[in-house]
């Protein structure tokens, strides 16, 4: 009896300690709020159907290494689509659309044309992540001027949007390239692209290294420079996250269907997405 006292008072005293743990773990006194809306394609939603019906996304690793880190994010946008795996309470919503372009008439719906409206429905974002242009470019797969045409697309995209919310901060990135071993294509204009897109920056590198995973994140972040801030404006509140950089080709950090990144490369990204807002976004808001 004695016996069977002792071993009830402390699972009593192991249940107190986890409903004491699960009461504050998610509290957000004393930590820095930080409000995001991820933007994009399916790459910013993630997908269901490469992992058995567990949410592959970046949303659910960065909610997650921000509150790790001190911070209280909170992400907003025009759905929830693929968010079942975020633990991280109001880090649910985001404006990822599965086969979205940034320019109208290649595809389904273009940010071109919605941006604006899905813009708006993240009114208290101090910071968009917009991760877009794979699509575009898929769909152009190399014709002669596809990469100037998406860059074109791209940066009037961002003039609408300052020009809009001129108090947010963009955090914007490269395209990530396909998998060469699941028939990935569209190089040439990704490069090109790229390459249009890194030259507006002046860049900061590091490597981080990130547990369970065998291979260095080459991380690249970056401010406006001259020729930046030559076509957006010297107050332009615009960022990069060279995500091309983080998650090299291959079955490693790409699923089969060579578009998709699996887990461990949408954690890289999430990895440099963080970087990105702790260097250059996070120091200068209120």
């Amino acid at each position: 009896m004695y016996h069977g006292l002792i071993m009830k008072t402390v699972a009593s005293f192991l249940m107190m300690a986890m409903l004491s743990v699960a009461g504050t773990v998610f509290s957000e006194t004393a930590r820095r709020p930080i409000v995001l809306s991820p933007m994009g394609d399916s790459l910013t939603q993630g997908n269901a159907w490469t992992a058995g019906g567990v949410s592959v996304c970046y949303r659910k690793t960065l909610a997650s290494s921000l509150w790790a880190a001190g911070y209280a994010p909170r992400f907003q946008g025009a759905h929830e689509a693929n968010s079942k795996d975020v633990i991280i309470p109001g880090c649910t919503a985001h404006s990822g659309f599965s086969g979205w372009n940034i320019q109208k008439g290649l595809g389904r719906a273009a940010f071109e044309e919605h941006g604006l409206n899905h813009l708006a429905k993240a009114p208290d974002a101090q910071a968009v992540l917009f991760l877009c242009g794979t699509n575009d470019l898929d769909v152009l797969n190399d014709r002669q001027g596809a990469a100037e045409q998406t860059f074109t697309a791209w940066q009037k995209l961002l003039k609408q949007w300052i020009a809009a919310r001129p108090e947010v901060w963009f955090v914007v990135s490269t395209v990530p390239h396909q998998n060469p071993e699941a028939g990935g294509h569209s190089k040439a204009s990704i490069d090109a692209f790229n390459a249009s897109v890194r030259a507006l920056f002046a860049t900061k590198k590091e490597t981080l290294n990130r547990p369970g995973d065998p291979t260095p994140i080459e991380c690249v972040t970056g401010t406006l420079n001259e020729q930046g801030r030559a076509l957006f404006g010297a107050n332009a509140k615009i960022v990069l996250a060279d995500l091309n950089l983080a998650t090299p080709a291959g079955k490693t950090y790409f699923s089969t269907d060579r578009l998709h990144p699996t887990q461990p490369g949408q954690d890289r990204w999430a990895a440099v997405w963080q970087r990105a807002l702790e260097h250059h976004v996070i120091p200068h808001l209120p």
